[in-house]
């Protein structure tokens, strides 16, 4: 290449250089512009520290500072909304329902028991019912129910007959087994609903001797009843501890001359069906039964019964006792020991069974007439026990134990 050809050349070179380096001094209105969104205040970031090619939008725009780090992503409602802030934890789905006393409490008959049920939905309508012991089994608040008719539904059993809710919410109100009282439409059931802070109070009399569970649950189903299926609730309830009634025995003090006697019954029918002067008998005692006071008025009633009775009893084949108006018949020496005087005899020495002593299951009727109606030379005492006059036993089984009569249906 000629001298002339390659200075030319460099001419041009230099030009291109100092073209490129005048334009990287000019002012970079491509790169140095200042986008409100990035370039802003909470940034601190001016014109000096952006001029360059390494502070433009490439880092200081959307990619850092935008809805990337700073929008509903983190600050949205992700962590902000419903899903913590909701019914989710705030209601009373996330609350527990408690019932107190939640453990087992005992009164007895005439005394009140409060309970209280918080933790609840203050809008919405709850159902409470007593149910007898026999027909729950409660763990932890939970209970599992007996449903004889099934119906799909909770039996509370007979227990009006142990205690009653006499008070809701402070206001007292008519003996109920369940509250609110009364069939209602299972579409548009009535219920109670709590206070603003979510609590529903009762308060339940002993009426009677036994024990029975408060049940709360929520009526939302075809019955106004608890609904179960096969003895798990399919509603949400609340058991709250058992409530274990007892009699209240009373036992007077004064001398038996601050009483005045209306009735007595020592022995099964004699002040019933012997004795026609009942207010004369009633007002006297057993010292005027053994002065013979009343003798002739059995007599008298006894042979009545004879005339009515002889007949069937031959029909039968049973030979009846005999009756003589001076008191000499057989009827009379077999049934005065037992009659006269009218007290229930006890002979600690002798067995047990009426007519020493009387048992829950002695067949006591049986027994009488079979002394006032049967010769026993020819027939047992316990020969009509046989005879349908009576049930042959109790319908229910007796206790073994204090007070030993079977439990109430």
């Amino acid at each position: 290449m000629n001298t002339s050809k390659r200075m030319t050349l460099l001419a041009i070179s230099a030009m291109l250089v100092l073209a490129a380096c005048g334009r990287n001094n000019e002012p970079n209105n491509d790169n140095n512009t200042t986008p409100p969104a990035n370039n802003t205040t909470p940034n601190n970031m001016t014109t000096p520290n952006n001029a360059t090619s390494n502070n433009t939008a490439v880092n200081n725009t959307a990619v850092n500072n935008t809805a990337v780090n700073n929008t509903a992503v983190n600050n949205t409602a992700v962590n902000n909304t419903a899903v913590n802030n909701t019914t989710a934890n705030n209601t009373t789905v996330g609350d527990t329902p408690v019932a107190d006393p939640a453990d087992d409490t005992t009164i007895v008959t005439g005394e009140t028991q409060s309970y209280s049920f918080s933790g609840l939905d203050s809008e919405q309508a709850y159902r409470i019912t007593l149910v007898v012991d026999a027909n729950v089994n409660v763990t932890d608040g939970a209970g599992t129910f007996v449903d004889n008719d099934m119906n799909g539904a909770a039996d509370a059993g007979t227990s009006e007959n142990v205690a009653l809710i006499t008070s809701v919410n402070g206001q007292g109100q008519p003996g109920a087994k369940t509250v609110p009282a009364g069939t209602d439409d299972p579409a548009n059931p009535s219920g109670i609903f709590p206070s603003a802070s979510g609590e529903i109070t009762i308060e339940v009399t002993g009426v009677g001797a036994g024990k029975v569970y408060p049940v709360l649950y929520v009526n939302g189903g075809d019955s106004t009843f608890l609904e179960v299926d096969a003895g798990t609730p399919t509603e949400l309830h609340l058991v709250g501890g058992g409530l274990t009634v007892e009699y209240a025995y009373a036992f007077a003090t004064e001398g038996p001359e601050a009483f005045t006697r209306v009735d007595r019954k020592g022995m099964p029918a004699v002040a019933t069906a012997l004795i026609s002067s009942k207010d004369a008998y009633n007002a006297a005692g057993p010292a005027d039964d053994a002065n013979g006071d009343f003798v002739t008025e059995i007599v008298t009633s006894i042979d009545g019964l004879h005339n009515a009775l002889d007949d069937d009893l031959l029909a039968l084949g049973l030979t009846p006792c005999t009756v003589v108006g001076d008191g000499s018949g057989t009827c009379v020496a077999q049934g005065a020991p037992l009659v006269v005087p009218d007290t229930l005899k006890i002979d600690t020495a002798g067995d047990a069974g009426f007519p020493n002593g009387r048992r829950l299951a002695d067949p006591v009727m049986d027994v009488t007439l079979a002394v006032v109606l049967l010769e026993l030379s020819v027939h047992a005492a316990d020969t009509l026990a046989g005879v349908p006059v009576n049930p042959p036993a109790n319908d229910l089984e007796f206790k073994t134990d204090f007070f030993y009569l079977a439990d109430f249906y």
